[in-house]
């Protein structure tokens, strides 16, 4: 595992745990806060490789690997918030 996948699941450990800290106290989570780890999720995600990349969305989707990587996939718009992946299988 390259620095920059260990790094992401790292930081999506703990968006996750940040969002549950907050929810468990009723307190909102700002978007000032989420901003934060999505910029340093972001850096992460554009220092991994495609293959890297595809292998985090399907782990994080919980998903088997069932697919051929050479299939196209696009980067998509996430808005704050969102638990879609940054990236989806191309039309």
């Amino acid at each position: 595992m390259s620095r920059a996948t260990a790094k992401y699941l790292e930081l999506v450990r703990e968006l996750g745990l940040a969002r549950l800290d907050h929810e468990l106290r009723h307190e909102p989570f700002t978007q000032e806060e989420e901003v934060e780890y999505i910029s340093e999720l972001d850096h992460w995600w554009r220092e991994m490789t495609g293959e890297e990349q595809d292998a985090i969305e399907r782990q994080l989707a919980g998903e088997a690997p069932d697919a051929p990587s050479e299939l196209p996939a696009e980067d998509v718009d996430v808005e704050i918030g969102s638990e879609s992946g940054p990236r989806r299988e191309a039309a």
